[in-house]
């Protein structure tokens, strides 16, 4: 048990070098990061001296088929800086070792950093390189690696890549649908975005991303919002990034019910085939990619731009082919092949561009956000699975569950930490413990007046 004693043990070193920094005739960054720096150490001195509670609280506790046979130590890295953990280790009767107090921290093997710390570390890595991420956390906790944080992004990354599995199983394969919500009109728009991959055979993947949302909002004079919006993301194929996203989607509306499903994109073929994945879904291409690859091709002709445009607004394919037709047998060399392929893009995609219009163009910005901007950088470069579980754990923090996946167990099929309470040894006689306070410390006089 923990005594008032034990702790003054570490509180009276802990004001002696608080004034000796401030007596120190040094500069305020200085003081600052000593003081840092020495409160750390003894909040992580204590803290060590909790968990060694702990431990004893869970051998009084441990179950008689537990036999301990030893301490073994291990060191954690916290916000307080490194810990070190002295716990005892078990073998059951099967001969399988055990550290109860592991277990009741959630603490899995072989784990570098804190769960408060990975957390950090993950939301930090999200936004930048894993090097330039733990020269940021050195300042709050030396001994943190871009290892670490690489190890702790994967950790995170593979935890949301298997709970997406496991809602996709549950729903295309043993047939489970959850109970939604009601939703009369849904737009879903996907793209893709392509990545430098190393240590494969491809030198390029593509991230396919995919969002859901029932409508826009506005939110101030110049910014639009999507209302309810999720996001799914993956290095995966076709098939199975509209698996994930109808089984993420369904726990969110009731997909089946819905009037009806917009399914935006840039006309790519895995786009298209999103259709095919919901009831009632149309297919309508991206007004954005329509104008952008217009402007490629027609850009050189001011008024073949004018009059395709009014053919592909009056929704006559005959009388858009007659347009572009006059202006290939104008065209020469590469204005001339331009010409053609933005032919064969709309009849590809007519179906898209002439059904029912409805406001969509969200795209371009969710993969600026939530791949692009990370995934992109100069230089970046990629092993298949570590894009993999970038572009999930872009999407969990897109779907504001990335702290809450940061904090989970790696081994889901574990039990919950279970709370454990320290208990301080009380003084029977507070008066002779306010005497023993008030004892004179030359110490902390120091040779001046502060």
């Amino acid at each position: 048990m923990i005594s008032i004693r034990h702790i003054l043990e570490l509180v009276l070193p802990l004001m002696e070098g608080i004034v000796q920094i401030v007596q120190t005739d040094r500069g305020f960054y200085q003081v600052e990061e000593d003081l840092h720096r020495l409160v750390q150490a003894a909040s992580a001195q204590f803290l060590s001296m909790v968990m060694e509670e702990i431990d004893e609280q869970l051998f009084e506790k441990r179950a008689r088929t537990l036999k301990p046979v030893g301490y073994r130590c291990r060191q954690v890295v916290t916000a307080l800086g490194e810990v070190t953990l002295k716990r005892r280790l078990y073998r059951d009767n099967h001969g399988e070792a055990h550290f109860l107090l592991d277990e009741v921290l959630g603490l899995e093997k072989r784990q570098r950093l804190s769960p408060r710390l990975k957390e950090m570390a993950v939301e930090l890595a999200a936004d930048l390189p894993y090097r330039r991420a733990a020269k940021f956390l050195e300042y709050l906790a030396p001994g943190v690696s871009a290892m670490s944080v690489w190890d702790a992004l994967q950790a995170v990354g593979e935890q949301a890549r298997a709970k997406t599995e496991s809602l996709r199983q549950k729903v295309y394969e043993q047939g489970e649908m959850a109970a939604g919500e009601e939703v009369t009109n849904l737009r879903i728009e996907a793209d893709g975005v392509l990545v430098k991959l190393q240590h494969s055979e491809a030198r390029r993947g593509e991230i396919k991303l995919v969002v859901g949302y029932e409508d826009k909002e506005e939110k101030g004079a110049k910014r639009v919002a999507l209302r309810n919006r999720r996001v799914v993301a993956g290095l995966v194929d076709e098939e199975r990034i509209w698996e994930e996203a109808g089984a993420e989607f369904a726990q969110k509306w009731a997909l089946e019910r819905a009037e009806r499903i917009w399914i935006g994109g840039d006309g790519a073929g895995w786009v298209k085939k999103g259709a095919e994945e919901f009831a009632h879904a149309q297919y309508q291409l991206d007004k954005f990619h329509l104008r952008r690859r217009m402007l490629e091709a027609l850009g050189y002709s001011e008024s073949g731009l004018i009059q395709t445009w009014e053919a592909i607004k009056a929704g006559s394919l005959p009388k858009v082919q007659a347009v572009l037709e006059e202006l290939v047998k104008k065209a020469r060399g590469k204005q001339r092949k331009q010409v053609k392929e933005f032919q064969k893009y709309l009849e590809e995609n007519w179906e898209g561009i002439r059904q029912e219009s409805v406001s969509l163009g969200a795209i371009e910005g969710q993969v600026y956000h939530h791949v692009a901007r990370r995934m992109k950088r100069l230089g970046a470069r990629w092993s298949r699975r570590g894009a993999d579980h970038m572009a999930r754990v872009q999407a969990a923090r897109a779907n504001g569950e990335l702290r809450q996946l940061a904090r989970q167990r790696q081994s889901v099929s574990e039990a919950k930490p279970t709370p454990i309470r320290v208990e301080i040894a009380k003084i029977q006689k507070r008066t002779d413990l306010e005497a023993w306070l008030q004892v004179h410390m030359p110490m902390l006089d120091g040779p001046q007046e502060l």
